[in-house]
């Protein structure tokens, strides 16, 4: 592992690998994220009336932060991978998401 300003980078292979993995973990999670906000947004008519400000704050809002930021990881692993890959066009394409 190189040193850098931050901490200790890993080298290529091991940064690869790590890449793959994230890419890997936050395609398997992104359809049970998705199913898990149907299933809460379906709950919602389940909730007494006196709750649903309660239900949108800390249910929906806490899975909409989760789910996004999965998607956010997987975008910017993927965009890391092309771009070591020197796929800048790909790498670029990918971060138009985040606009």
């Amino acid at each position: 592992m190189e040193a850098s300003r931050s901490g200790p980078q890993p080298d290529g292979l091991v940064r690869l690998a790590l890449l793959k993995h994230d890419i890997e973990e936050c395609e398997e999670a992104e359809p049970q994220w998705d199913a898990v906000w149907n299933r809460a947004v379906a709950a919602k008519n389940l909730v007494d009336l006196d709750r649903h400000d309660y239900h949108q704050a800390a249910v929906l809002t806490m899975i909409t932060i989760n789910r996004d930021s999965n998607r956010v990881l997987l975008l910017m692993a993927s965009e890391v991978k092309d771009a070591d890959a020197r796929d800048l066009d790909k790498a670029q394409a990918g971060s138009s998401e985040f606009r």
